[in-house]
Order: C-alpha cells, then sequence, then structure tokens
C-alpha cells in the first residue's frame, strides 16, 4: 500500500535523520516542468546554501521528519 503524500509549503521545517542534529526550512517550493515535485532548503538559521531535493525525500521518513515550528523555541 502506497503512502499518502504530504504537502509541503514554503516555511515548512524538517529534521534531517543523520547521527548530527540538522534542522532544515523550506525557501522556495520549485516549478520543474516534467519533473517530480522539488523544494529548496536551507539551514534553518543560514540561507546562504540551498539545497534541492524533492518533496519524495522529504516526506521519507528515513531520510527527513516533519518538525512542529511551535516545538522549535
Amino acid at each position: 500500500m502506497a503512502r499518502a503524500k504530504i504537502s509541503i509549503q514554503q516555511g515548512d521545517i524538517f529534521r534531517k535523520n543523520e547521527k548530527f542534529d540538522s534542522v532544515w526550512v523550506v525557501i522556495r517550493v520549485l516549478d520543474l516542468t516534467g519533473y517530480p515535485p522539488h523544494v529548496h532548503i536551507s539551514p534553518i538559521n543560514d540561507d546562504r546554501h540551498p539545497l534541492t531535493f524533492s518533496t519524495a525525500a522529504l516526506n521519507n521518513p528515513n531520510l527527513f521528519t516533519r518538525v512542529d515550528r511551535n516545538k522549535l523555541h
């Protein structure tokens, strides 16, 4: 059974599931005609070097976990 895709919007926050703590914010949703949906994400406190990820990667619990904005502070 396929998992439902969760909508991803600018400003959404994710924690990368790695050995070290890294929290990322979606800074731009990309519209790439003919390609699956992608976004630019940056470390929460540094938007100088965005990375491009597919929304499928952000929805993969082995790679990322969505973070509630209210729990960051």
